[in-house]
């Protein structure tokens, strides 16, 4: 189903930036991603930069650090928000990694000290 596709993208390209979601197991109920981000100013900064719409959690009484987005859309216009979202997230990323002077291409992974230090994979 498309619903799956759906959810399957989203695994695939948000998941690293996320804390948990509701897609742990894979089988979809409803038509929803509820998920917490590791960095919520980052995560509002790419879906901006992306322009990708999410809805924050705080609107649905969830803590600020929590999203939901809607996988029920067509999976080609869904695969592209992610893709936009997931370049947009990594471009911030590095951009504003100190340790590595932005440039996410160091030979060695960011010290403990790098504020990014835990999106690395």
């Amino acid at each position: 189903s498309h619903l799956q596709q759906n959810a399957n993208a989203f695994v695939r390209l948000i998941r690293p930036y996320t804390l948990e979601d509701n897609l742990m197991d894979r089988s979809i109920k409803g038509m929803f991603a509820w998920f917490r981000v590791k960095d919520p100013d980052l995560f509002n900064s790419a879906c901006l930069k992306a322009n990708v719409k999410v809805i924050p959690g705080v609107a649905c009484g969830a803590a600020r650090d929590w999203f939901r987005m809607s996988l029920g859309h067509r999976t080609e216009y869904t695969e592209r928000a992610l893709t936009a979202l997931a370049d947009a997230l990594e471009e911030l990323r590095t951009k504003n990694c100190y340790e590595c002077n932005g440039t996410g291409a160091s030979a060695l992974p960011c010290s403990p000290k790098c504020k990014w230090y835990e999106l690395q994979p």
